[in-house]
């Protein structure tokens, strides 16, 4: 039955692509149909520009083409029919992101605009206008002209909600072009949205809904919210692809593409820019290609240097072709950080000046703070550090004014904590560390990470609880009946037959009996589960110490930051198989020596790199301890190896060591943890570790009585100095009651 049922689904949603792709070909096909049938010449040239409004979301070759058509027929029209020309031919250029010829053809429309009396094409008219001024950087100029337009749609005998929500849109990319009014742009997008018709689907797109919605992405992309800037990107997408626009797809992936550029997740990344390219391609989008090179060559930068400065190249050559400025911004700032890495400093210097500047020309602020922060980066590899310092605090001082996204401020406090502390000013070092690890433990960057993923589980979830909805509705409706008809028979039984009623009120009271002293019996078995259990959670809890995943996490980006792959990569294998074993085992009663020795391995190796290798351990057992399956508590030791690390202070001790050591004694398992640490009594001085060394010992201590008491065993624990005379360093001694690993019965 699920077979058919999914099979007929199938089948329909083919059927509504197949009809909407035949309706899409029938619609350019009635479009052709009406330039055949043309008499006049704004009957042709209405034609025309529909024709090229059509082939701009499909192919632009085509729709150039088209728009020569119809400039053949400029000589003969009026002054309507100019105005259509001018302003089809300006959606052209806009759609290739040919920004500088778009600026200079749109000052022929202000003298066609006295000669014209529809106020849809004089509304278009102003739009052109207001989007011209937006490109030369007089955003205020732009709002004005956009609601010209307004004034002119909103007059027409028939209101198009389509239009006037991209009229909102508009106004709502004039007040982005400032960094200060990004309320004000939040606002008109929302205003946008909810003047589209409502309850866009897939089965009834809306041609509006991409647009807007889009801008509304790009405005949670640029507060840092980039979980919901692909949450709603990946709307318009499904969107883009219903209604076969090709040239917003190859846009939607290239803009999901950089959210996970920003999130460093550069596989995924190279996914969506990959499709964005092939579509850009198809249509011949030169803007969308030269942008989406740029942003291969971020990828690569990371991925495949090797290929970087290839990519880099063909976006700028692109991009320098049809005079996109933003576009060559991007360009040249990409430039920058790979001639850093090729550590060619004064070209890396000259190509961010670049970027700044065309920034500056279209009033990009949140990208000039992006390029202030890699040239101080350049200066610090330079060494120039006051340089730098100058360069960091710009970037920080912009990202703060324009309110921007926290993680990217939280990676110019990380630069210049470092960077105080190479110039010995430790003051300002940490305090800086203290804004970064602030911004830090909010775990922005990774939560939007997680929140993308659970935005989409979400969604499966919600679509499972409609299909369950049906069907617990209808048996609840069973279950009423059910229950209506027991009641029935039960009054009729109770009517009937008193006595059968007495006998069953006794045969209940002593199953009832039996359930209590059952229950009574199991409670204590229950209460003893539920401590092992809490013992578990506090165990996995104290195991997987935050301080110490996020001490841990520093330091792979710390070698990221020294572009160190080597020991960035060899420290995150060991991490990662570490937390896996962790994950794994923490639940289970007992777990093999062999694998307890590969957690402390593992852990002890990642507490060693972390530290620098200041520090050595040394881990010794009995070879038939493994081979006879001997087993242990999962990670008993791991507490007091953590104190000896953390609190006994080993990487600042000379020579510091640890070492521990399992053995068979008087048929029982004997660990003993022994370090040359501080010891406890000057570790007792912080507070903080004493709190933290009396929870290890009561973890173990009743972890210990909970197996003398299951196994009536007598394991012990004891603490005690390594150096008694010095009173320094610890020895810490556990005996378990000796167990094997049983096998199953063939």
């Amino acid at each position: 039955m699920r077979v058919l049922i999914s099979s007929s689904i199938f089948f329909i949603l083919l059927f509504n692509s197949s009809n909407f792709l035949f309706s899409q070909k029938k619609d350019e096909a009635s479009i052709q149909k009406q330039l055949a049938e043309a008499t006049t010449s704004i009957q042709k040239i209405e034609a025309y520009s529909s024709l090229i409004d059509f082939y701009i979301h499909t192919d632009f070759n085509i729709a150039s083409k088209m728009a020569l058509k119809m400039k053949e027929l400029e000589s003969n029209a009026d002054a309507k029919g100019k105005a259509i020309i001018k302003i089809s031919e300006l959606n052209l250029y806009d759609a290739k992101g040919d920004e500088k010829t778009f600026i200079e053809k749109s000052k022929t429309l202000r003298d066609l605009i006295p000669l014209i009396n529809d106020k849809k094409i004089l509304g278009d008219c102003y739009d052109i206008i207001g989007k011209a001024k937006r490109y030369s950087n007089e955003w205020k100029v732009s709002v004005i002209y956009h609601k010209k337009a307004l004034v002119f749609y909103q007059k027409m005998a028939v209101r198009d909600r389509n239009l006037i929500a991209e009229n909102y849109r508009q106004i709502a990319l004039d007040f982005l072009k400032s960094s200060e009014m990004k309320d004000s742009a939040e606002y008109w997008v929302n205003l946008s949205i909810s003047t589209l018709p409502k309850d866009p689907s897939l089965s009834n797109p809306i041609k509006g809904f991409i647009n807007c919605k889009n801008t509304q992405a790009k405005l949670y992309q640029l507060n840092g919210q980039i979980d919901m800037s692909v949450s709603i990107n990946d709307q318009c997408l499904k969107q883009a692809k219903k209604l076969n626009h090709k040239d917003k797809e190859a846009k939607i992936y290239r803009e999901i593409g950089e959210s996970y550029i920003e999130l460093n997740n550069f596989t995924e990344a190279q996914q969506y820019i990959t499709r964005s390219l092939q579509l850009s391609k198809q249509i011949n989008d030169r803007r969308n290609i030269g942008l989406a090179h740029i942003n291969n060559a971020w990828i690569n930068l990371n991925l495949n240097p090797t290929k970087a400065s290839k990519d880099a190249l063909k976006g700028l050559n692109i991009l320098e072709e049809i005079g996109n400025i933003d576009g060559l911004g991007k360009a040249y700032n990409v430039f920058g950080m790979i001639y850093l890495k090729q550590k060619e400093y004064d070209k890396a210097i000259e190509c961010l000046n670049k970027s700044i500047i065309n920034y500056v020309k279209t009033n990009n602020s949140d990208e000039i703070s992006n390029v202030y922060h890699n040239i101080g980066t350049v200066f610090i590899a330079q060494k120039k550090l006051n340089k730098a310092t100058e360069y960091l605090n710009k970037s920080i001082s912009i990202r703060k004014k324009n309110k921007g996204s926290i993680d990217k401020i939280n990676k110019s406090y990380k630069v210049l904590s470092d960077l105080y502390y190479e110039k010995g000013d430790i003051k300002n070092s940490l305090n800086y560390l203290k804004y970064y690890s602030n911004y830090r433990d909010s775990n922005f960057v990774i939560q939007s990470s997680l929140k993308i993923q659970q935005k989409k589980e979400e969604a499966e979830r919600l679509k499972r609880i409609a299909n369950q909805k049906v069907q617990t509705d209808s048996i609840n409706q069973l279950v009423i009946k059910q229950k209506i008809t027991n009641a029935e028979l039960e009054t009729t039984q109770i009517k009937n037959n008193l006595q059968a009623t007495i006998i069953f009120g006794i045969i209940v009271i002593m199953v009832l009996g039996a359930v209590i002293i059952f229950y009574w019996w199991s409670q204590i078995k229950i209460k003893q589960e539920q401590k092992e259990v809490e013992m578990s959670q506090t165990l996995l809890r104290s195991q997987m110490n935050p301080h110490f995943v996020f001490n841990a996490m520093s330091v792979i980006q710390s070698y990221i930051y020294e572009n160190n792959p080597s020991k960035s990569s060899k420290f995150l294998v060991n991490f990662s198989r570490l937390m896996r074993l962790i994950l794994e085992n923490s639940p289970k009663e007992f777990i093999s020596l062999e694998t307890e020795v590969e957690i402390l391995m593992k852990y002890l190796t990642t507490q060693k790199l972390r530290f620098e290798e200041r520090f050595e351990f040394n881990i010794n057992y009995d070879e038939n301890l493994i081979s006879s399956k001997v087993i242990i508590p999962p990670m008993i030791t791991q507490p007091f190896i953590e104190n000896a690390i953390e609190h006994g202070q080993l990487h600042n001790v000379k020579n510091g060591f640890i070492n521990i050591d399992f053995k068979c004694q008087d048929k029982m398992l004997q660990l003993t943890i022994t370090d040359n640490g501080i010891g406890r009594k000057q570790s007792a001085l912080n507070s903080k570790s004493k709190n933290h060394r009396s929870m290890a010992m009561k973890i173990t201590k009743d972890r210990i009585d909970i197996i003398n008491s299951k196994f009536k065993s007598s394991g012990i624990m004891k603490i005690e100095d390594y150096d008694k005379v010095e009173q320094t360093g610890t020895k810490v001694t556990i005996r378990l009651p000796l167990k094997h690993e049983k096998y199953p019965k063939l």
